[in-house]
């Protein structure tokens, strides 16, 4: 592979990115699983098996100092020029290098301040800090290299029980040592005989960052790519030419495809999470950097999995794939289409694995009243929760709002979510309910919109169907702070007179206290008497109140509404009696 350091930097950008020195490197290395330390790394260069791809030399510049009169500060007054007299005192300083100017770094190149280390230059690296024990030449790993490191260590350690050593003599160890020394010589002189296929992979992805690391580290919604002011990517974006810098490294098409195999092989046996690959793939960036030890070190190998592949398929105009990871593939499983279309594709992967946050249900009702206390009275009778259960509740603010729902449980049901409805006997409720079983859906003209068993309508509503008149009067009187008190045979009146004009109950409540009847405080009043007992008393006997059984029904369909994982599934639900009735030519 020809390698240039201009072409091995790339920007500068992606330079800070992607290459860490020797401390950074470390601390990279360990978030990712690898114990490796700073002398470790310096006795792997020594052996010659693993080596920094970079160093750099920093350049100095000499700057005019003024003791003060304490004898151990000073004042700085400015860089020395070259030719300038200055009789002062004068302090060496490390000089700052901006990595995304180009000429900086030409200067540097053509200085020979930054190098590609050899394994024939070993330098112990106290040689490479000053005086005042700061590094006057730092050594730049870089994040692609813990693929080699990886290999080496998993190649090259033992596994030494204690139990063993403690029933050891001395000459049992010597005898072990003296046999091993041998195979860890031969080892080691195995991996510093040349560049690896794995140190290839980690040099091919550090030349390539520069082009695709922003799509390969992308979540499938936005890329990060460096500010215009200082690396003018999308321009450099559109003059790429794949084949040109294949050219340019002396490299071959079957050799991208080679290191892309050896990396996607790597990927999956070292990622915890490879089985999830497909979802966690959708997963932030920031989300999956806070993974640690392996699943960690495995984001950062499907990322060098991913710019070898967008390479290869720049150079070759189709990506390579692994086992049934193809579209055609997954097209078999989830559904002609399906893989290309990310939402279709999100929408079937979440339910496979159950994180869909959909509703399975929606119970729609039809005031503030009931959408406040029919959860509450759910997750203390009968638990879980409905948000647990994955019950939405939507409150349609009345009867009024009844034809617009033809649309809306439509919708919703074409997405496979079931909208139940519980409405009062009020209005031409039952007339609407039959229009409603009776539509045709938009969606799919084989079934109906809805059916009976979904739409629950009250013998009269949720008050007198729930409550005995007793415990109406009580709420109301209640709800009033005492201010009047309600009987029984006033609310056995508003039974009779329910569906005969305006709600009776508010009626009543109106003419007595002259302000009208806060049903939402009512409602509460008498849920919360439903809490502290679930029955009521019925022609003398003891019954479960309704709203009980109506919970315990939609919860029940929510727990057999399975959400489907493929297009197939989702079209046989569809074409089913689950969500509507068949329409009969």
């Amino acid at each position: 592979m020809n390698i240039t350091i201009k072409n091995l930097i790339g920007h500068g950008h992606f330079f800070q990115n992607t290459f860490l020195n020797v401390d950074d490197f470390v601390r990279y290395c360990k978030a990712r699983g690898l114990a490796v330390s700073s002398e470790r790394l310096e006795q792997l260069e020594q052996a010659g098996v693993f080596l920094p791809m970079l160093r750099v030399k920093w350049p100095k510049f000499k700057s005019k100092i003024i003791v003060r009169e304490d004898g151990e500060t000073y004042e700085d007054v400015g860089i020395l020029q070259e030719n300038e007299k200055w009789e002062g005192q004068i302090r060496e300083k490390k000089a700052g290098i901006i990595w995304w100017d180009p000429d900086m770094v030409s200067a540097l190149i053509e200085d020979q301040l930054i190098w590609i280390p050899k394994r024939e230059q070993f330098k112990p690296w106290s040689t490479y800090k000053d005086d005042e024990g700061w590094w006057d030449v730092e050594s730049y790993y870089s994040i692609y290299q813990t693929l080699p490191l990886f290999k080496f260590i998993e190649s090259t350690s033992l596994t030494l029980g204690i139990e063993r050593i403690a029933s050891w003599t001395a000459d049992d160890a010597i005898k072990w040592f003296q046999m091993w020394q041998p195979h860890a010589k031969r080892i080691v002189e195995v991996f510093n005989d040349g560049t690896s296929a794995f140190d290839e992979a980690a040099m091919l992805c550090q030349l390539l960052s520069s082009r695709y690391l922003p799509y390969a580290q992308a979540d499938g919604e936005l890329i990060t790519v460096p500010h215009p002011h200082f690396f003018d990517w999308d321009k450099f974006r559109r003059n790429w030419n794949a084949k040109n810098f294949l050219n340019e490294l002396a490299l071959s098409e079957s050799v991208v495809a080679n290191r892309w195999q050896t990396v996607s092989i790597q990927a999956r046996h070292v990622d915890p999470l490879e089985r999830w690959k497909d979802f966690v793939e959708f997963v932030r960036r920031d989300k999956k950097d806070r993974l640690k030890d392996r699943a960690l070190l495995g984001q950062a190998w499907w990322t060098m999995e991913r710019m070898l592949n967008l390479f290869h398929r720049d150079l070759t105009g189709g990506k390579r794939y692994e086992f049934e990871d193809s579209p055609e593939d997954k097209e078999l499983f989830y559904g002609e289409g399906v893989p290309k279309n990310d939402l279709r594709f999100l929408e079937f992967l979440s339910n496979q694995y159950g994180v869909n946050p959909r509703p399975k249900l929606i119970l729609v009702v039809e005031g503030d009243g009931e959408e406040e206390q029919v959860p509450k009275i759910a997750e203390k009778i009968v638990p879980p929760s409905l948000p647990r259960a994955r019950v939405g509740v939507m409150n349609i603010k009345g009867i009024g709002e009844l034809p617009k729902l033809e649309r809306l449980i439509d919708h919703y049901h074409s997405l496979q979510t079931i909208v139940f409805v519980v409405l009062d006997n009020e209005n031409n409720a039952q007339s609407r309910r039959k229009k409603l079983v009776n539509a045709v859906s938009k969606w799919n003209p084989n079934r109906t919109v809805t059916k009976d068993e979904y739409i629950h309508l009250w013998d009269k509503n949720i008050e007198f169907d729930n409550f005995t008149d007793r415990e109406i009067a009580d709420a109301m009187t209640r709800t009033s702070d005492v201010r009047y008190g309600f009987t029984e045979e006033q609310i056995a009146e508003c039974r009779r007179k329910f569906g005969h004009g305006p709600d009776p109950l508010s009626a009543l409540y109106h003419q007595t206290l002259d302000y009208d009847l806060p049903k939402r405080e009512m409602l509460k009043q008498l849920f919360d008497m439903a809490i502290a007992n679930p029955y009521m008393i019925v022609d003398d006997r003891k019954a479960v109140r309704p709203i009980i059984d109506i919970i315990v029904r939609i919860k029940r369909l929510a727990f057999m509404n399975h959400q489907p994982s493929d297009l197939e599934s989702w079209q046989e639900t569809q074409n089913s009696n689950w969500l509507g009735n068949p329409v009969i030519p």
